[in-house]
This record gives C-alpha cells, structure tokens and sequence, in this order.
C-alpha cells in the first residue's frame, strides 16, 4: 500500500504537469512558497489542475473501494457501481435535470443533486431486493444489470425530448469528465469518502468471515444481514456522490479491486485500502492518457477508462486467473 501511495504521489505531479500552458511542479513550488509565483502560473495551478487532479484521487477512491464491496456482499466478480446501474442512475438524473431544471435550487448545484437522488433511488430499489426479496448474488447482478438498462432507457427518452443545447449538454455529461471540477465538488467527495469508508472498514474483519461462508460468519454470531445492508449503503453513498459531480466512469469500480486482490490476497483489511488507492491510480492514468491523445485538447475520462477498462477485463477471462 505504500507503494501503490507512492505511485499515486507521482501521477498527482506528472498530472500537474501535463496541459496546454508548460509546467514544472517544483519550480511552481519553489516560487509559490517564497511568494514568487507568476499571476498565469498560479490561476492554471490552483484554479484549473489541481482541482482535476485532486477530483481523480477522490473520485477514483470512491469507487474503487465501492466497488470491493460490492462484489464482496454480493460475491459476484463484475459487481461494481457501474454495472449494477447506480452510475447510469446517476446519468439518468442528470439528464432529467438538464432538461427540466430539478431540484430547482442554485443553477451549479441543480445536476449534482438531481444525479445523487437518482443514484440513491437506485440504491433504494437494490436494497428493498436484497432485504425484502432476499434474492442470491447471481439473482441480485442480473436485477441490478436490468436496472441499469432501465434508466438507460429513461436517460434515451430525456434526450429524444431535449432541444440540440440540452442534448449537447447531457452527452458531456455522460462521458464522464473532469473539466469542470473545482475544490468544492473534492472537499464534498473527500468528507463524503472520509466519513463513509471509516464506518465501513469496521466491518473488514467481519466481511473476511462473510466471504467464507454465511454458515461460519452466523455460527459466530455474526449478523450477516446487518452487515451487507452497512456496506451496501455506505458504498451506494460514495458512489452517488462522487458520480454526481464527474458523471458516468465505468470499469474503475470493477478494476480496482481484482488488480488489489492480484497484490495482496483476499484480506478485507487489506483489500478495501488498496482498492481505493487503485481507484485513484486508475483515474489519475486516464487523466493523463486524456491529456496526450489530443494535444492541447481533453478527451472525457470515461472514454479512456472504457478504453483501459476492456483489455484488463479480457485479460482477467482469458487467464483464466481466480478473481
């Protein structure tokens, strides 16, 4: 983990580097500390890069981690935010907003709120299943993969009935992006990630049991039921909010925690840490790859993670490797 802390330590200043306007993060240091810093150099720093980069870290985190647990509760390898419908909840959310105005509150504010109320209505759904359906983890993947169909559907209908403009607007938001990130939207993600991983990592050692067996972890007296509604719950929360100001990223969520498990084993107290420090060390590479492919331009960063996201999937069936 401190490795893989470390290599999130130099993509945050190989991100910072890489852009229209030429930067070199330890002169802009050097001059920014001893009160030297050139007017342009500090306004494309402060109020442009770091902002992206950091939205990465965090953004990448809370999907990394929600993504272990998800596929924890429900034991299923391509359980993940994205693919149980949370993600196009989320799209579908900022859609209906875009189109409509909801919640009708602060014009920046309006498509976040709209996206996490629409996430977490997902969430809802996938809980009322899980408590009052009881439905096994191959049931519940295939309930959250119609789910994800469902607001896809909605999502299609918002845009057949958008003018031009909104339509525009909503495809940018879909693709899933950085370019409008600023240092609210990461302090809201990181408290949200802070809050919600610290009462979730309580149960690390419980969820070691729970992936055994529901006969061991009951044995123990374990409340098998309690703990997956925990997870599931916190894990929905992080998703929400960080989609909510990014859009759509696929793979990250499913990615990051076999590549930790390849690392360190299947140690909950392990996995989820790592997980999230690989959700940002993914983000933070598609950032970059966004940069270069065009230069001077920005692609989306749910096109490159799509892009990095099939190849690492493929590799993981053709190997045949446990996951």
């Amino acid at each position: 983990m401190i490795l893989a802390l470390f290599i999130n330590i130099l993509l945050i200043c190989f991100d910072l580097t890489i852009g229209n306007y030429e930067l070199n993060i330890i002169s802009f240091l050097k001059s920014f500390f001893l009160h030297d810093t050139d007017i342009v150099e500090k306004i494309v720093m402060l109020r442009l890069r770091i902002p992206k980069s950091l939205t990465c870290v965090v953004v990448g985190a809370c999907l990394g981690v929600s993504g272990y647990y998800m596929q924890s509760i429900l034991k299923n390898p391509i359980a993940s935010p994205f693919t149980l419908g949370i993600s196009a909840a989320a799209s579908c959310g900022a859609s209906f907003s875009i189109l409509t105005g909801f919640p009708f509150v602060f014009m920046s504010l309006n498509i976040p709120l709209s996206a996490a109320f629409f996430s977490m209505i997902c969430c809802v759904i996938m809980l009322v299943a899980i408590v009052g359906k009881k439905l096994n983890s191959t049931l519940m993947a295939l309930f959250g993969v119609a789910l994800n169909f469902f607001f896809l559907a909605i999502q299609s209908l918002l845009q057949y009935m958008a003018d031009e403009r909104e339509v525009q607007k909503m495809v940018n938001w879909v693709f899933g992006t950085v370019a409008k990130a600023d240092m609210y939207g990461v302090t809201v993600t990181a408290i949200n990630f802070l809050i919600f991983f610290i009462i979730t990592y309580r149960y690390a050692w419980d969820l070691n049991v729970l992936n055994l067996s529901d006969d061991r972890a009951k044995s123990m007296g374990l409340d098998i039921n309690k703990i997956r509604i925990i997870l599931f719950i916190g894990s929905s929360i992080m998703t929400a909010v960080a989609v909510s100001y990014v859009g759509t990223i696929g793979f990250i969520g499913l990615l990051a925690p076999h590549l930790a498990k390849y690392l360190v084993g299947s140690d909950a107290r392990y996995l989820a840490p790592l997980s999230s420090l690989l959700g940002s060390s993914l983000m933070l590479t598609a950032s970059i790859i966004s940069k270069t492919i065009i230069p001077g331009g920005l692609l989306p960063i749910g096109i490159i993670t799509n892009i990095i996201g099939v190849p690492f999937l493929a590799t993981i069936v053709f190997k045949r490797k446990k996951i």
